[in-house]
């Protein structure tokens, strides 16, 4: 019975702790020089990336083929006619 407790507040002693890590948002810590310092980031000069397009093979392209379970069939340097 006090095993299967512990266990119980073992785990929900190791759920707060990785809980209390998780999240932030955009603020710091910094160690410079022994000096802390802590704030707010400033994300508004970060680009953003642009949603990849969608690509479609043609003329030209060079594949290869990939089996997981069969080696032996993979093909390499195949060109798109």
């Amino acid at each position: 019975m006090i095993k299967s407790v512990a266990k119980y507040l073992a785990a929900a002693a190791i759920l707060v702790l990785v809980l209390g890590g998780c999240g932030g948002g955009n603020r710091f810590i910094s160690n410079r020089g022994g000096q802390v310092e802590s704030g707010e980031l400033d994300l508004s000069g970060i680009p953003v990336r642009s949603e990849p397009t969608e690509y479609v093979i043609g003329h030209g392209d060079e594949l290869e083929i990939l089996f997981l379970y069969n080696k032996d069939l993979d093909q390499s340097d195949l060109k798109v006619r």
